[in-house]
């Protein structure tokens, strides 16, 4: 039989962040919390209803599960651990953040029969998560993860293609990541080979964008990597004086009247972030209009309120430049 979940959902609760991709309320249906007794009645149904308890997980959805108010998780836990001990279901599934997951709270997870994590990694790549306001680094992803497999937890790492900054590449690299971090975890090997490599990583991704099998990840262009010929040793250049950066005039008008301080974010072509989110303040020179100076070598940009509001990413058309109502235009 195959493998089931009885889904209880807690919609954005103990969430810190408002993440561009999410409405756990619109998502789950449920807009109020969910209670200690909706918790038993659930579950008592689907006893009744004939589960098969070999093949059916308790699953928290819909939040951040260890991030929530420790006194409401335990309550919900302790309306679920007595269906686990008396061998109703297979065990409990909860979904939650990398940074929130340390030894503490993996103690009080294990204490209350918690048995698989689904951890919301999303992507590896820093502007990607800084983009998409996910709170949270590369680094908290493969820290957690760690740490939920050292104290026995079956664990599963959520991955999203598509959001805001990312690239088929960023993508490529963030399933490369996961099947990396799962083999130092023991846990790769996707198409049984005896080997991770590159080919593991593009069955992740086809999984995650919906293809059927292992097999159709021939169908993505793979190269061996090429051998790269000797080179000369290289010869130190002469030091140049250092030159002064220029300066880019951007204007944007707030044509939606978005409330708040208008800020503008900013990245080279080398994809490498130049100001933190959400950005610097842009300056208001009146009639909702708003101004600021840029590097010369910055290229791409978003105009955000810091608030959710906020363009898509945008290429940089030139000096001196206005955005309004969705296309550039020059500025006079």
């Amino acid at each position: 039989m195959k493998h089931a979940n009885i889904s209880l959902f807690v919609p954005h609760q103990g969430c810190p962040h408002q993440c561009s991709f999410c409405n756990q309320k619109t998502i789950s249906g449920s807009v109020k919390e969910l209670t200690p007794q909706e918790v038993r009645e659930t579950l008592l149904k689907a006893v009744c209803d004939g589960v098969d308890p070999k093949n059916t997980e308790i699953a928290f959805f819909g939040g951040s599960f260890t991030a929530i108010n420790r006194e409401y998780m335990i309550s919900l836990l302790e309306e679920a651990k007595p269906f686990i001990e008396n061998e109703n279901f297979c065990g409990i599934r909860i979904s939650t953040r990398p940074d929130a997951i340390d030894d503490e709270i993996l103690s009080i997870l294990k204490e209350y029969k918690v048995t698989s994590i689904e951890l919301g990694a999303q992507s590896t790549d820093p502007q990607v998560l800084l983009l998409n306001h996910r709170g949270h680094t590369r680094d908290d992803i493969i820290k957690a993860s760690r740490l939920i497999k050292e104290k026995g937890f079956s664990l599963g790492l959520q991955m999203m293609t598509g959001l805001l900054g990312d690239t088929p590449e960023k993508s490529l690299k963030t399933a490369e990541d996961i099947i990396s971090l799962k083999e130092k975890l023991g846990l790769a090997d996707c198409d049984k080979n005896g080997k991770v490599d590159i080919k593991d990583a593009i069955c992740v991704l086809r999984r995650v964008v919906g293809a059927s099998n292992c097999a159709s990840a021939g169908q993505v262009n793979y190269r061996e990597p090429a051998t790269e010929p000797p080179t000369a040793p290289p010869t130190e250049a002469p030091t140049q004086p250092p030159t002064k950066v220029e300066e880019n005039i951007v204007t944007f008008t707030n044509s939606l009247n978005w409330g708040g301080t208008i800020y503008c974010y900013y990245w080279s072509d080398s994809n490498k972030s130049m100001t933190s989110w959400p950005g610097k303040a842009m300056t208001s020179v009146g009639n909702g209009v708003y101004s600021i100076e840029l590097p010369k070598d910055a290229q791409y940009i978003i105009f955000t309120n810091g608030r959710g509001s906020q363009t898509g990413d945008l290429t940089l058309q030139g000096m001196n430049k206005i955005f309004n109502n969705g296309k550039w235009s020059n500025y006079q």
